[in-house]
C-alpha cells in the first residue's frame, strides 16, 4: 500500500470539492472516509502525483480495486472511467476520444471546421449544468474566456427556458 502525504490528500479533496470523482456524490453526509484512488494502478506504473489521484466515495473505490477500469454492473461490459474533471485528458497520459459515425457527422448543420469547437461548448454547458465541472473548467473545456462562457451559458439557459415556456403554453392550449 502506497502511503500518501497529508497534503496530496488535501489538495486532492480540495480539487473533487469533496465529492467523488467517479459518480459526484458528496461526502458530507456520508458514513464511510472516501479513498484517494490511484487512476491509474500503482502495479500498472500509475505514479502518486496529483493528476493521478482522484478521490473516490467506498463503492467505487471497492468495485475498482487496482485495475483501471470496472464493469457495468448491468450488462457486464467494461467501461472506461471519466474523472475528476478529466481535463479531458489525464494530464496527455490518457486522451478521450469520441466516435462518431460519418452519417452522424453529415447530419450535424455546422460547417466542418466548426463541429469540434461547438460540440466542446456543448459538452462544457452539458457538464457544468450537470455539476459535474466548476464554471472555470468547464470555461477551459469550451476552450473560451468566462465572459464569452458566461454569455453562451446565459444565451443557451434562454433559450431552453423559451422552448420550455413555448411547449408548455401549447399544452395548456
Amino acid at each position: 500500500m502506497v502511503t500518501i502525504r497529508a497534503s496530496l490528500r488535501r489538495l486532492v479533496i480540495q480539487r473533487a470539492e469533496n465529492r467523488c470523482e467517479y459518480c459526484r456524490i458528496s461526502q458530507i453526509g456520508q458514513v464511510a472516509t472516501f479513498h484517494i484512488d490511484h487512476i491509474v494502478p500503482v502495479v500498472a506504473g500509475g505514479e502518486t502525483i496529483t493528476e493521478n489521484l482522484a478521490l473516490a466515495c467506498v463503492s467505487y473505490s471497492l468495485r475498482k480495486g487496482a485495475r483501471q477500469n470496472l464493469q457495468d454492473s448491468e450488462t457486464g461490459a467494461e467501461c472506461i472511467m471519466i474523472i475528476n474533471q478529466l481535463s479531458i485528458s489525464l494530464k496527455s497520459k490518457m486522451g478521450l476520444q469520441i466516435s462518431i459515425s460519418d452519417s452522424i457527422l453529415q447530419a450535424i448543420r455546422l460547417p466542418e471546421q466548426r463541429i469540434e469547437q461547438e460540440l466542446l461548448q456543448e459538452l462544457a454547458i452539458a457538464l457544468y449544468t450537470q455539476d459535474f465541472l466548476s464554471f472555470g473548467k468547464a470555461r477551459e473545456l469550451a476552450q473560451m474566456d468566462k465572459y464569452e462562457f458566461g454569455q453562451l451559458l446565459v444565451d443557451t439557459l434562454r433559450a431552453e427556458a423559451t422552448e420550455i415556456l413555448g411547449s408548455t403554453s401549447r399544452l395548456a392550449h
